[in-house]
């Protein structure tokens, strides 16, 4: 679907649309990628884009040159260049992302990885700055051709966001307990062995987090904090200034400190919670600045709950 539409200076604009299609519609602008959402045959399709930085050599009349990565159905990534030009039949193109090399396949004028998921997860590499791809060109001379991957993991999380199923707080499934006023049983989840509450975040999104007593604050990492600033329930007011935290294997660090509006949990809402910014791709936690606010809470493993009292 992403092949239908076309690039001007300004944005992206579709071509005559047929029934259940919508004009793409900009999600945000990361950096230098650009997140949007549209509808085709009446399925939403989400997507980030960015244009070549540099190209070696410069081709006369050459086409757009743009990388794609989009968010379709059940949460599959696909990832996709327009190379600019029409690729001789059986042609590859090696892509290297920091330590990773990738290979795509070509048909007509777009090359394509065997696997989405993996380009994705190698783009999001905290040590991968730019993409350089590697093609033979119209004349079989190679063409070398580097993109940025500045702001990806904050876009991709916000076409994640836009193409996820919606999270209601009905998910959050909260007991009462027999016998004891106040004090609920919010049922957990079991993700990579670990036990995790959805949690949501100012009203806007709702996300996993790990409670972990032995985190100073809420834990959230740069693409989802990026993500909030996107829906405009993070504003640059709401930074409060920089604070050393300590890492369980003693590593400390300088992070940018910030106050939600609100946590929810299984109906129990908590207001004007402090959090910090984590690297990308961290857990979320939930710390003590959450945790605290509650005259009681543990966990009870073997049914899998978080009691809050």
């Amino acid at each position: 679907m992403i092949a239908a539409l076309t690039l001007t200076a300004s944005g992206v604009q579709g071509q005559t649309l047929p029934a259940g299609d919508t004009p793409p519609k900009i999600i945000g602008h990361f950096e230098d990628w650009t997140a949007a959402t549209k509808t085709a045959s009446f399925q939403t399709l989400c997507y980030a884009f960015t244009r070549v930085q540099n190209s070696s050599p410069n081709l006369p009349g050459r086409g757009a040159v743009i990388l794609w990565a989009t968010r379709g159905r059940g949460g599959v990534d696909s990832v996709r260049m327009d190379a600019g030009f029409t690729f001789a039949a059986n042609s590859a193109v090696t892509v290297q992302a920091g330590q990773t090399r990738l290979y795509f396949n070509t048909a007509q004028g777009q090359a394509f990885p065997g696997s989405g998921d993996e380009a994705v997860a190698a783009f999001k590499e905290p040590n991968v700055h730019q993409i350089t791809t590697n093609a033979p060109g119209p004349n079989g001379a190679p063409v070398t051709d580097t993109f940025s991957v500045r702001g990806f993991p904050a876009a991709h999380e916000a076409i994640r966001v836009a193409c996820s199923p919606v999270e209601s707080r009905a998910s959050m499934t909260s007991v009462p307990l027999p016998g004891s006023q106040g004090r609920q049983a919010i049922q957990l989840q079991k993700t990579g062995g670990i036990l995790v509450a959805p949690v949501r975040i100012n009203d806007t999104l709702t996300r996993h987090f790990a409670v972990d007593s032995g985190a100073a604050d809420v834990s959230i990492p740069e693409e989802v904090v990026e993500a909030l600033r996107q829906t405009g329930t993070l504003r640059s007011a709401d930074f409060t200034g920089h604070r050393i935290y300590v890492t369980a294997d003693g590593t400390r660090s300088s992070s940018a400190t910030f106050r939600l509006q609100a946590l929810e949990v299984g109906g129990r809402r908590i207001e004007n919670v402090t959090g910090h910014v984590a690297p990308a791709r961290s857990p979320l936690l939930l710390g003590q600045s959450f945790l605290s606010r509650f005259r009681s809470w543990s966990i009870d493993n073997e049914r899998q709950v978080l009691l809050l009292e």
